[in-house]
């Protein structure tokens, strides 16, 4: 059983104001705080990059797909 959904609002949408866009620069701030270190916790990257701990683990599975860094036992991720 399909549910319809109604969407004619869904041009009028708005974001929150607390929502906030990745910035690329983020992600070059990322991968040199993850180059310095040897093996560091989820949460010590989020705090050292000033990002949300959700941006951080989305940012740390892409580049555990293309291969760029190692995830861990206990939340540690290395780059390789």
């Amino acid at each position: 059983m399909e549910k319809d959904y109604d969407l004619s609002n869904f041009d009028k949408v708005e974001m929150p104001k607390n929502f906030i866009l990745f910035n690329p620069k983020d992600s070059k701030d990322f991968s040199n705080f993850l180059k310095d270190k040897d093996k560091v916790l989820l949460d010590t990257i989020a705090i050292g990059c000033a990002m949300p701990t959700h941006k951080v683990a989305q940012l740390l599975l892409k580049l555990e797909m293309k291969s760029l860094v190692r995830p861990l036992p206990g939340k540690l991720f290395q780059w390789i």
